[in-house]
């Protein structure tokens, strides 16, 4: 789906984002930001430097990036076009509803993939950025497929212990469960506290 071209031919094209490259590398990072949703409108999305030491206080993203034959989406980054896997565009999307304006770390945006340098700087360092974020948020796709099985986790009678939620998980993937539930696509938190509870 795009909602604008990227085409040098034509006068009302929006040019492609280009990457400033970080000013210190080895201890800043780039956050991003999701615009409120309009359902008419493309994401869009502010992406800035975090400059060392790390003052601001932001959530990572981990999520599936799918694979290269996966359909792409063009968003708005910085007021250029940015192009983004299906997976991904649907995380923004909900992003822009559920949590605008909120300080986000993601990979596939926050570092640029055609610098290889840069890449295999900040990829050294990802235990690091995720450690200092204050929360990891998890997305499993725009998929009503998963709902319920999330649902049951998030649920107040569900046991929160590492043991338990480790055990479950196992027992849907064993059992398949995350192919047969249907329901509302849903984002689970997952915080450190969740997972030091015994």
């Amino acid at each position: 789906m795009t909602y604008f071209t990227v085409n040098d031919a034509n006068p009302y094209a929006i040019r492609p984002f280009v990457y400033t490259p970080l000013k210190v590398p080895d201890y800043s990072i780039r956050i991003l930001e999701v615009f409120p949703d309009e359902e008419d409108r493309p994401v869009q999305v502010r992406l800035s430097e975090s400059k060392a030491p790390l003052t601001q206080q932001y959530r990572c993203l981990s999520y599936m990036w799918g694979a290269s034959s996966d359909d792409t989406y063009d968003i708005i980054l910085n007021d250029c076009a940015f192009t983004v896997r299906k997976n991904l565009y649907h995380f923004l999307r909900m992003a822009g509803k559920r949590f605008p304006n909120t300080p986000l770390w993601i990979d596939a945006i926050c570092i640029n993939q055609e610098d290889d340098e840069e890449k295999g700087i900040l990829v050294s360092r990802m235990a690091d950025i995720y450690a200092n974020a204050i929360e990891t948020l998890i997305w499993l796709g725009d998929n009503a497929e998963v709902s319920s099985a999330l649902e049951w986790l998030d649920s107040p009678s569900s046991n929160r212990s590492s043991r338990v939620v480790s055990a479950n998980l196992e027992r849907l993937y064993a059992d398949s469960l995350l192919g047969t539930h249907v329901g509302k696509s849903h984002l689970i938190y997952i915080t450190y506290k969740v997972f030091e509870t015994t």
